[in-house]
């Protein structure tokens, strides 16, 4: 075998081994966002606190369970809003969910 002909094969064999990973991870990105599209729910909540000396605004859902965030931006004590939740794959507890995004009712 030429060492023109080794390095044509270890090219080939470079681009399918580059080929497999990438399929791989497009597959696994595929699966994970999917996921997280299932984890998603959102809730009607209202603004319960904003402290602006603590920066945190504390918001209370439609079931009752408080939430914070540092992100006080125009809210307002009352406002109505809309939170979107992940809540990581444990559908059979709240306690865990992470607050995605909070936007204001319309």
């Amino acid at each position: 075998m030429t060492l023109k002909q080794k390095i044509i094969d270890i090219i080939i064999i470079s681009l399918v081994g580059i080929s497999l990973y990438a399929n791989v991870m497009l597959g696994l990105f595929v699966m994970n966002n999917h996921t997280l599209t299932e984890n998603l729910y959102s809730m009607n909540a209202k603004v319960l606190k904003v402290d602006k000396y603590a920066r945190t605004v504390t918001f209370e859902d439609s079931r009752g369970h408080l939430w914070q965030t540092r992100e006080i931006e125009d809210w307002v004590d009352g406002e109505k809003c809309i939170i979107i939740f992940d809540n990581w794959g444990t559908v059979d507890t709240i306690e865990d969910d992470k607050i995605i995004r909070i936007n204001a009712a319309s």
